[in-house]
């Protein structure tokens, strides 16, 4: 459903997860959280790179505060990714 938000790129010989919410509607964005776990599940833990884009991302601080616990808790607790933030 989000493949074209949710895909796998290469770069510098890095196989990284790109996540692209731009603009994406707040009613999407926990269903596309959902496919990103499904993707991120089938992978070793701690080897997901990824690179998330938020440009022109509509929220409300109930949705922040929905992304930033996905965040916390599907990706640290599960330790399935490394988190950078630019």
């Amino acid at each position: 459903m989000y493949e074209d938000r949710i895909k796998w790129i290469e770069h510098k010989g890095k196989r990284i997860l790109s996540l692209d919410y731009s603009g994406l509607p707040i009613e999407e964005q926990a269903m596309m959280q959902e496919e990103i776990l499904k993707v991120v599940s089938r992978e070793t833990p701690n080897s997901i790179l990824y690179l998330t884009s938020v440009a022109n991302l509509k929220f409300s601080t109930r949705c922040l505060n929905q992304f930033n616990q996905f965040l916390n808790c599907k990706f640290n607790c599960l330790t399935y990714s490394y988190r950078t933030l630019f």
